[in-house]
């Protein structure tokens, strides 16, 4: 699961990449987190999900699994290949 400290971690050194303060960049390294908002969120196979700045795709892992289809928006151009 992408959402945890070591797979946050990897995926970073990966791609060279680092969070840029300049959006105010955060990564979800906590899969129950993660978890709690898909949850409560009430997403399911008949929802569709626009997700803002899915970074490196901690919380759109779990959506793609969870949702009828997620369209994801990402504005920092070094994070759309991951």
């Amino acid at each position: 699961m992408i959402a945890s400290v070591s797979k946050t971690k990897e995926i970073l050194a990966k791609y060279e990449l680092q969070a840029k303060k300049k959006f105010g960049q955060n990564f979800l390294i906590d899969s129950n987190i993660v978890s709690k908002i898909v949850k409560t969120a009430n997403i399911n196979k008949e929802t569709v999900v626009i997700e803002i700045g899915p970074g490196i795709g901690a919380m759109t892992e779990l959506l793609a699994k969870e949702a009828k289809k997620v369209y994801c928006f990402e504005i920092d151009k070094d994070m759309v290949e991951i």
